[in-house]
């Protein structure tokens, strides 16, 4: 067998392990993964690759080219696969950029009712402060799924009503 490094870049799971099985061709249950990442995200995971040796492993990264797959920092094993729930842990380096907060306010219609209305304005640091100390003494909700990734949409809204 071979173990890996899987880097994949705004590419679904199960895509991802389907385009890794064409590429090799080999089943995808020949593909040994302790656990799902994010799709929304450029991540980066350990992989087994059964009953595949290195130069053909090596050779499947001719065909992810365009993918935002890769395969890489190959090494042959012995008696040892990856199955989901392998996983000992994460470690995650999130970069924030262009973040944005919602503004609501409100305003009186001619007949008393309030009228709310929001915008997106930039966030200023004070602001994210606030959320970070927030973050540290209440912790957050950890999303799994399409609560995380988002389903069918703009990806620029997922998670904007997080905080």
């Amino acid at each position: 067998a071979t173990f890996c490094v899987l880097r994949k870049e705004q590419v679904e799971h199960q895509a991802a392990v389907q385009h890794i099985a064409r590429a090799l061709k080999c089943n995808q249950q020949d593909i040994g993964l302790a656990g799902i990442k994010d799709m929304q995200a450029i991540t980066y995971q350990f992989c087994t690759l059964r009953s595949i040796n290195i130069q053909r492993a090596e050779r499947a990264n001719h065909a992810l080219t365009g993918k935002r797959i890769e395969l890489s920092r190959f090494e042959e094993v012995y008696d040892f696969l990856l199955n989901r729930g392998n996983l000992i842990g994460n470690r995650f380096e999130v970069v924030l950029r262009n973040l944005k907060r919602i503004e609501r306010m409100t305003s009186k219609t001619e007949n008393g009712a309030t009228v709310w209305k929001e915008r997106t304005i930039p966030c200023v640091a004070s602001h994210l402060d606030a959320m970070v100390k927030r973050v540290r003494e209440f912790g957050f909700v950890n999303f799994y799924g399409e609560q995380r990734v988002g389903d069918a949409g703009h990806s620029s809204r997922v998670g904007v009503r997080s905080y």
